[in-house]
């Protein structure tokens, strides 16, 4: 929907969203959270307003840590999951067409891509060259029952 050479906020969803490149960023910490409780995205709720919200639809009492935690564990088994079928950091890159250049903006170039998304897995405390959720993440994420997962992929 968007052209990543003049949206830079773009490129890293494009990259790296686990449903493909998309405008939604599903990638973030806020929209992974609204992801996983189903909250809309076009609501103009700031992360209080959406917290609040969560919490007194379901009566949970879920602190900002804890909303956070919930984001990363659904952005960390989406990738467990994309790379149980196959999924590798050769497809987190954009179409070779986005490399070249348009007449006011520069192309995205491998390189570019490749810093984006190194640097978005180390955000995510997955590893760097790969993109596999580390075991010490998972563990952190109190999601050591997909060692197993983890593990059949790195085979």
């Amino acid at each position: 929907m968007h052209d990543p050479r003049h949206m830079d906020r773009m490129r890293g969803s494009y990259l790296t969203a686990p449903t493909g490149g998309d405008h939604m960023q599903q990638h973030d910490i806020k929209n992974s959270g609204r992801n996983s409780v189903g909250l809309c995205h076009f609501l103009a709720y700031n992360n209080d307003q959406s917290l609040d919200l969560l919490n007194s639809v379901t009566g949970w009492g879920v602190d900002q840590a804890e909303w956070e935690e919930v984001a990363r564990r659904g952005i960390t088994m989406a990738r467990l999951f994309n790379m149980r079928e196959g999924v590798r950091r050769a497809d987190d890159r954009l179409p070779v067409r986005f490399e070249e250049d348009l007449p006011m903006h520069k192309g995205v170039s491998l390189e570019q891509q490749g810093g984006i998304v190194t640097e978005y897995y180390v955000r995510q405390g997955w590893d760097a060259d790969s993109g596999l959720p580390t075991a010490e993440t998972l563990e952190g994420l109190g999601m050591e029952r997909y060692e197993g997962t983890r593990a059949a992929i790195l085979v």
